[in-house]
């Protein structure tokens, strides 16, 4: 059985993309899961501007719109990135849990592997090299935006 998620045609609806209950089952818990915990993020980040940042704006004359989008925001994306990186990194690991609902994760595949050609060692470095490489690449999507946003650069936004 399949999830078919409807494509617009012209007068009906056609196409689309096939999802395996498993697999939509994982989508929605590790999406509503991680949602609780960036809405946290961004709350905090939010939160942490000064309340005299967001006056001087009010001051100004600028709308809550661009007091937002001109002087929350950039203030709060220095603390939010580092805590969203982690986040991601996280989700990342914990796909691994999908074998509770029947989903062959990398896990379960290397596990297959193993069962079948007997060879644990390099399947479990390959495996191992895969996270390392997931993980950094999430850290390299990161750095850039963390760096552009660096209090210790000396640039005020």
């Amino acid at each position: 059985a399949t999830w078919n998620l409807p494509e617009v045609g012209r007068f009906q609806y056609t196409g689309g993309l096939q999802m395996s209950p498993e697999f939509f089952g994982l989508l929605l818990a590790l999406s509503l899961f991680n949602a609780a915990f960036v809405a946290e993020i961004v709350r905090g980040a939010i939160a942490s501007v000064p309340r005299g940042e967001r006056e001087a704006a009010a001051a100004l004359g600028l709308s809550p719109w661009q007091q937002l989008r001109l002087v929350v925001l950039p203030q709060a994306l220095r603390v939010m990135l580092p805590p969203l990186a982690t986040q991601a990194q996280n989700l990342a690991k914990m796909s691994s849990i999908a074998i509770v609902v029947a989903f062959p994760d990398l896990m379960n595949v290397g596990g297959t592997i193993i069962n079948n050609s007997g060879e644990a060692i390099p399947v479990f470095i390959l495996m191992t090299v895969t996270y390392f490489v997931l993980n950094l690449a999430i850290a390299v999507i990161f750095v850039g935006p963390q760096w552009r946003f660096s209090w210790s650069r000396g640039r005020r936004a």
